[in-house]
């Protein structure tokens, strides 16, 4: 089901389609078996974004790797006020109300998506990605999503802190990176000039 802004829904997988199993793409395939596979469930690639800089160059990434592999792609934020960044959830402009934090972000998330789909019309699978908002930290909500929807690749922002600013926040990539058992590409914030 789409939602005002294009972007599928979540859905619900039978638990028989979710699992790891892909032993029905064999090559010996009878004609009686294969609609089943029209209902087997490609794993995605996750891109977790954070509303800032980073985020038009994950999606760029993340859209072509999915559109390369043929699978769904799924756009993940993690709602986080951090203190590098304090507001930026706050509703803005005249006449608004204030509005729960994962509300402003799902809008945000679904307008940065529809923007950078507009600019970039040949990458098709923001189109059609579905888009998911969670709360708390970000590493650890983005390995539990991983868990939940098993992605075959997972593409993050990095700001390219180092040193004192790396070790006192800690970095949600290198985090995820260290834990993940599926490739990840880190995609910098801006290039180096």
């Amino acid at each position: 089901m789409d939602n005002a802004h294009g972007h599928r829904g979540l859905r619900q997988l039978s638990p028989d389609l979710a699992g790891p199993d892909r032993s029905l793409l064999g090559s010996a395939l009878t004609p009686a078996r294969q609609p089943a596979l029209a209902q087997v469930r490609r794993a995605p690639v996750l891109a977790a974004v954070d509303l800032l800089d980073s985020a038009p160059r994950v999606l760029s990434a993340a859209a072509e790797l999915a559109q390369s592999l043929r699978c769904e792609l799924v756009v993940v934020h993690v709602v986080h006020d951090p203190a590098e960044h304090p507001g930026q959830y706050a509703a803005s402009g005249p006449g608004l109300v204030a509005m729960p934090m994962e509300d402003v972000a799902h809008e945000r998330l679904s307008a940065l998506v529809d923007r950078h789909a507009h600019i970039h019309p040949e990458q098709r699978a923001l189109r059609e990605a579905r888009l998911i908002v969670v709360d708390g930290l970000p590493a650890g909500r983005i390995l539990e999503l991983m868990e939940r929807e098993r992605p075959a690749h997972v593409v993050l922002g990095s700001h390219g802190r180092s040193g004192l600013s790396r070790l006192l926040s800690g970095s949600v990539s290198e985090a995820v990176t260290r834990q993940s058992a599926v490739p990840v590409t880190i995609v910098r914030a801006r290039q180096d000039t």
